[in-house]
């Protein structure tokens, strides 16, 4: 599954952001591994949508860092499948490290800088000269 904005998740998925956020931003070239964890979510909970939604989802130390909440008593006796969830939201941020978190395009951590954040070689050649690398979609640069 491809999404082309939050927006669109949000639409698609609009339990997974109904509960009370800390803040959902993801950096425009890791909408795609965002979109697909929605969706491998989605398929996980099965027709019983419910008590999940994204807590905060960010940019740490130059990746993906999403965390979900389950409401109290949702799922508590299925330690399995609530650590199969964990281990979604792992595979979707360990996917973030080797991806430019501008264009979507292989890339790998920049330590040129007290920010860290992951970029491709061509992003990464541009913040080497000044140039800002959009990242967000609002276009805030870096």
């Amino acid at each position: 599954m491809t999404a082309s904005s939050l927006r669109d998740l949000q639409l698609t998925f609009p339990y997974q952001f109904s509960g009370q956020s800390l803040g959902v931003n993801v950096a425009r070239g890791w909408q795609p591994i965002f979109a697909q964890l929605c969706s491998d979510i989605d398929s996980a909970l099965g027709p019983q949508k419910r008590g999940l939604y994204w807590r905060q989802v960010k940019e740490k130390w130059g990746s993906l860092r999403a965390s979900f909440r389950l409401d109290d008593g949702v799922y508590e006796r299925e330690e399995a499948f609530v650590q199969s969830l964990f281990d979604l939201v792992a595979t979707a941020e360990k996917g973030t490290q080797s991806i430019c978190a501008s264009c979507g395009e292989p890339g790998r951590l920049d330590t040129n800088d007290r920010y860290l954040i992951t970029l491709c070689q061509n992003h990464r050649d541009q913040l080497l000269v000044g140039i800002a690398v959009p990242i967000w979609d609002e276009g805030r640069p870096r």
